[in-house]
């Protein structure tokens, strides 16, 4: 009898394994804001001088924002809940950017959300400035940016006392996309970006010579 069982429901038996062995090796790209995922919110600041908008047409999405550029101004797009982690060592932010003039500047990070013990009273802020991988102009750019490049420490600003808090950054409670702007002469910085994802791996060698370029090197 046991023999037969084997027989008729062995092969069930081995398909979990199956299905997760396929699963287990198989790119896993997390969309964040693309044609098929949108986001929850949005904002920008300062409030009533800065603006933002998704835009969503003939099939594509994208966001674009008109920030003040002689102030210190800034943006932050919903995401949802994000875990990060399997993706945190190999894996990379990766967009579409453009300016409305060129030569737009911000960072470009994550914010994560706030946690019931005391390492996760505040909303902290992991970046990188966007020059370091890019220079804009009015034409769409591919951007990657290695997860492994933001810092281990992320940072919170008090607006009550003017200082900054820091403490270890969560990558398994991403909450929003973000990035700041520090002031320069022009009036506005009005940048726009497209197929926010996270990808699995990227080709380090086309990255570092990509970054080279853009920095000089």
């Amino acid at each position: 009898m046991k023999k037969n069982l084997l027989a008729v429901f062995g092969w069930a038996l081995l398909l979990p394994i199956q299905l997760n062995a396929q699963t287990s090796f198989a790119p896993i790209i997390k969309e964040l804001v693309t044609e098929k995922v949108t986001t929850r919110y949005v904002y920008a600041y300062p409030e009533n001088l800065s603006k933002i908008n998704v835009v969503q047409r003939q099939g594509k999405r994208w966001v674009e924002m008109a920030l003040k550029g002689d102030v210190w101004a800034g943006f932050g797009v919903g995401l949802g809940l994000t875990n990060l982690v399997p993706l945190r060592q190999d894996g990379a932010l990766q967009f579409y950017v453009r300016g409305s003039k060129g030569g737009e500047t911000t960072t470009v990070g994550f914010i994560m959300d706030k946690g019931m013990k005391e390492d996760g009273k505040f909303n902290l802020m992991t970046e990188v400035p966007l020059t370091n991988y890019t220079k804009v102009t009015t034409q769409w750019q591919l951007v990657t940016i290695p997860l492994s490049d933001f810092p281990e420490k992320g940072y919170h600003h008090d607006d009550a006392t003017d200082s900054k808090i820091t403490g270890v950054f969560k990558w398994d409670r991403i909450l929003e996309f973000g990035g700041n702007h520090s002031p320069t002469e022009d009036a506005e910085c009005e940048l726009f970006f497209s197929s926010i994802r996270v990808i699995p791996s990227y080709d380090k060698k086309a990255l570092r010579k990509a970054r080279s370029k853009v920095l000089g090197d």
